[in-house]
């Protein structure tokens, strides 16, 4: 499953506190101004479950569950979602720790009951930028080695000539195409298409116009 970026954010907390839940979802539909949704799971097992369900935008992550504790609980999930930001809320005020989560990949450290509103939500704005961006990132990724497999790979061999192509697009993907294409009468068709643009949605209508073709 792949999240839309016209989607709201899907944000997992997990908390087996009820009421530092319900704490933590009014202070987000307090502070938080772009589309959201929020789940909840209160143990370890549960999250590692639910996660490889489903795929969050975001991870409000404590530390001490039922069933697990400490940077054990960080590391459990961060494998499990490695791509996606994890924010520790956490009631350890452990300066020690918190640096140690944040070099091991955490978004952010925030001790419960020592951050504001405006902290919290600044956290989570840029975690979710972050994460739709390692998304769009990751889909250019995508286009670019899908694009990479529509180009030949090598020129044809005709006596006397030397015949070759090459395509460098200014992004990841673009709308750039070339082929060789032998015909019954052992004549080679060169074809050159160029999409205006870059990026995924012009490689998108290259390779369209490539099947068509």
């Amino acid at each position: 499953m792949t999240e839309s970026l016209d989607e709201p954010a899907r944000i997992l907390l997990i908390e087996d506190s009820e009421p530092q839940a319900l704490l933590v979802k009014h202070q987000l539909e307090t502070g938080l101004s772009i589309h959201f949704t929020v789940v909840q799971e209160k143990s370890l097992a549960q999250t590692l479950e639910r996660m490889a369900q489903e795929e969050f935008t975001l991870i409000l992550c404590d530390l001490n569950l039922p069933d697990s504790s400490g940077l054990d609980t960080f590391r459990a999930v961060r494998s499990a979602a490695f791509q996606v930001p994890i924010v520790i809320l956490s009631s350890e005020d452990d300066e020690e720790l918190a640096v140690t989560a944040v070099r091991e990949g955490a978004e952010d450290y925030l001790v419960k009951g020592r951050y504001d509103i405006d902290l919290l939500v600044r956290c989570i704005r840029f975690a979710v930028e972050r994460s739709r961006r390692m998304h769009v990132e990751r889909e250019l990724h995508a286009a670019a080695r899908v694009q990479r497999m529509l180009f030949p790979d090598s020129g044809p061999v005709l006596p006397g000539l030397d015949i070759a192509g090459e395509s460098f697009p200014a992004l990841q993907a673009g709308g750039d195409y070339f082929d060789f294409i032998p015909t019954p009468d052992d004549s080679i068709l060169i074809v050159v298409g160029d999409v205006s643009g870059h990026g995924v949605g012009p490689a998108l209508r290259m390779a369209e116009s490539r099947a068509y073709l």
